[in-house]
């Protein structure tokens, strides 16, 4: 088993560095023959050594380039032999994200969608399969929808309740990320493909399994990510993929025993399976494009979406809470008022009314983006407005949204925690183009909605019955260096303890 992955391992790195020194050569004068400032790159690694030693986030790598050419309205860089335009004007943000978008509309274009089917997903898809996905599932993304979906998320928000409730007779310290990631798996596990995963140990230990999967970037995968990037024609013509097959044949199963088990049985749940097969079956009419690998794509996506990104909300936003007790205490407040409001009970139009919420997990998505840059690709060649810089069909976009999140021009000093730059007004006076935690313009994220409502349900569990403080063990969150999309790399490790509801 050694020789045959030693021997992959080989021939992808000696692809690598064959291609990597013949763009190289051809492409170190890119920037400089366009009159862009820039970055000059190493070979084969370009400007991201330090994410492929595992030192720091791409994030962060591209806010010391930000800070570093703070006149400049973009900078030139390589995202390993590609070249990158790093965005700093926000006006030219928003002509890449909104006013322009037709030429900017792909995130990545490295990945072969007949190869890697799993990438025909509505966040990854290229393109008119992007426009068809997009237009086919935005109406399972409607608030109406949405509605009909609250009672599924409330009953696993009631469970999480419990759990902790057992974690505290054990003892006072509880690790929080832990704790909310079994609640997101365990939501999405429901609201995506109907299966009570708190009474099925097995199918939700396989589910934890593939979130870790998904997210984990060990150096395999990491060299294979690089390839397909380098050459994307050599790395499938070897038949490579970046996602292990295992993670591929799981959704499929799940996907095709849900739609067998929906098509058997009369019991409507509103969940992600039926709205599926509603469009599916549209008018008793079926929709061939839909099959089996493409709802798999859109479940993986859901699952991979909306896992990981609430866990960081979530826990970072309890975290701060700890940390930040007055804060911790005015939320609570808000909670309970609106929860009296609605003759004591946790509603969805309740949660709509909690303003000082929104302003909490706004402020937690600033200083916690889930990733560090928006990428886009160039799918037409254009001129930038303003400028003299032509964006040749292929160049790499990348929007800052840590860098922009941590500019004290726009958030003074960035590092305190302070939802009052949520107000009505304080969003008014800020240009929109600074704060993007879901991205902008027709590519943000579909599922932000019911992201929302997760995240939301899930603070509101455990900030209604517990309060949180920091221990010894309690540290600052850092992400996990090569993951796109941010994980905390230290368990968020607090105190909690029952709260007085008398």
């Amino acid at each position: 088993m050694f020789q045959i992955d030693l021997s992959y391992l080989i021939t992808i790195v000696i692809g690598i560095v064959i291609v990597s020194v013949y763009k190289f050569i051809n492409l170190r004068n890119y920037w400089k023959n366009k009159n862009v400032p820039f970055v000059s790159p190493l070979p084969i690694v370009g400007n991201h050594l330090d994410l492929i030693l595992n030192r720091r986030t791409i994030g962060h790598i591209y806010q010391d380039y930000y800070h570093k050419f703070k006149n400049e309205k973009y900078v030139g860089l390589f995202r390993m032999q590609q070249p990158t335009l790093l965005i700093r004007d926000l006006e030219l943000s928003k002509y890449v994200l909104i006013k322009n978008f037709n030429s900017y509309q792909n995130r990545d274009d490295d990945h072969n969608e007949l190869k890697e089917k799993l990438t025909s997903n509505m966040v990854t898809a290229t393109s008119e399969k992007w426009r068809k996905s997009r237009q086919k599932l935005s109406p399972t993304f409607t608030s109406g929808k949405l509605r009909n979906m609250f009672y599924l998320i409330l009953e696993k928000g009631e469970e999480l309740q419990k759990r902790t409730d057992l974690l505290l007779d054990v003892g006072g310290e509880i690790n929080v990320h832990e704790l909310v990631a079994n609640y997101t798996t365990e939501v999405i596990g429901s609201c995506a493909f109907g299966l009570q995963l708190n009474t099925m140990m097995d199918t939700k230990d396989q589910f934890r399994r593939m979130g870790r999967l998904i997210f984990t970037m060990d150096f395999k995968r990491m060299v294979k990510t690089l390839a397909r990037i380098i050459s994307p024609r050599i790395f499938y013509a070897f038949g490579f993929k970046v996602f292990p097959q295992t993670i591929e044949d799981f959704f499929v199963k799940i996907v095709k025993d849900m739609m067998v088990q929906r098509k058997k049985s009369p019991i409507k749940r509103n969940d992600f399976i039926d709205l599926l097969l509603e469009l599916k079956y549209q008018d008793g009419n079926e929709d061939k494009e839909m099959d089996d690998m493409y709802l798999a794509a859109q479940a993986f996506i859901f699952f991979a979406a909306g896992f990981e990104t609430s866990s960081l909300i979530i826990s970072a936003t309890i975290q701060e809470m700890a940390f930040n007790p007055d804060i911790q205490g005015r939320l609570v407040q808000e909670i309970e008022s609106v929860i009296v409001k609605h003759d004591g009970k946790l509603t969805y139009d309740g949660i709509a009314e909690m303003e000082y919420l929104d302003m909490v997990i706004s402020e937690t998505m600033r200083k916690y983006p889930v990733v560090g840059i928006i990428p886009r690709t160039c799918t037409a060649t254009d001129k930038l407005p303003d400028t003299d810089l032509v964006v040749e069909k292929g160049t790499k976009i990348a929007i800052p949204v840590l860098a922009l999140h941590y500019d004290p021009n726009y958030f003074p000093d960035p590092e305190k925690y302070d939802p009052e730059r949520f107000t009505a007004e304080a969003k008014r006076d800020r240009h929109p183009m600074v704060y993007l935690p879901f991205g902008e313009g027709p590519r943000n994220f579909i599922g932000l909605r019911f992201g929302k409502i997760q995240t939301k349900i899930g603070i509101i569990s455990m900030l209604r019955n517990y309060k949180f403080e920091p221990t010894e063990k309690t540290k600052n969150i850092r992400f996990k260096p090569r993951n796109f999309v941010h994980s905390p790399i230290d368990s968020v490790i607090l105190r909690a303890s029952k709260r007085n509801t008398c």
